[in-house]
């Protein structure tokens, strides 16, 4: 893998692939959403973020299938599941904290 034209090292490909490997135990619209809310999280691009900021990607959430009434709901229980997987870290009162295992590239959080 590489990052910013700079090669990684092979074991933190291996330790990141292994951050996720929880992906492979969900069904498939599991995996679903929580790639969607993970990739939203990663758009932010910032280390720390509110549940509102996750909130501005409602209408782009609403348009994947399946089709959920029941957005916000949705992503605040991916973000637990993310949160019970060591990926992100709960605050308190709305916040999160994205738990890095290695420095991203540019600076930006990796996940």
């Amino acid at each position: 893998m590489v990052a910013d034209e700079i090669p990684l090292a092979s074991a933190d490909v291996r330790s990141s692939w292994r951050r996720f490997s929880f992906f492979k135990g969900a069904n498939a619209e599991s995996r679903g959403w929580m790639g969607d809310v993970l990739s939203c999280v990663r758009e932010l691009r910032l280390e720390s973020f509110s549940l509102a900021d996750v909130y501005t990607f409602e209408d782009h959430l609403a348009a994947m299938p399946p089709l959920n009434k029941n957005i916000r709901p949705k992503i605040r229980q991916q973000l637990q599941v993310l949160r019970d997987h060591g990926v992100l870290a709960f605050g308190g009162r709305g916040r999160y904290r994205v738990i890095a295992s290695e420095p991203g590239p540019r600076g930006q959080p990796p996940l």
